[in-house]
């Protein structure tokens, strides 16, 4: 059984990752039932369910849209019981010319 802090640190890991342009450790830490709902009326609006939904629906049309790698910037990681809350930024350039932030 997973602890407070074994979540957190877990968490950690994959931020630190992240913030290195990293997103295998995340994408490899999604259990297969998660789910990721994107909120707004966007083409990417909606619920994205089961890792390979995630990764083949959402992840990969998305970053083939960057031209360069993701980095995120995390600033803070809050735990309490079996909630991880992170705050982060990311920014990295699209092939359209744009920055994503």
């Amino acid at each position: 059984m997973n602890t407070t802090t074994d979540n957190k640190a877990l968490v950690q890991r994959i931020h630190a990752a992240l913030d290195e342009g990293n997103g295998q450790l995340f994408i490899d830490s999604l259990a297969d039932d998660a789910a990721w709902t994107l909120e707004g009326t966007t083409p990417w609006s909606r619920t994205y369910a089961g890792k390979a939904a995630i990764r083949e629906e959402l992840i990969k049309p998305l970053f083939a849209q960057f031209a360069g790698p993701y980095r995120s910037k995390t600033e803070r990681i809050i735990a309490e019981g079996d909630r991880v809350v992170v705050l982060f930024s990311g920014d990295v350039p699209t092939k359209a010319g744009k920055r994503r932030r």
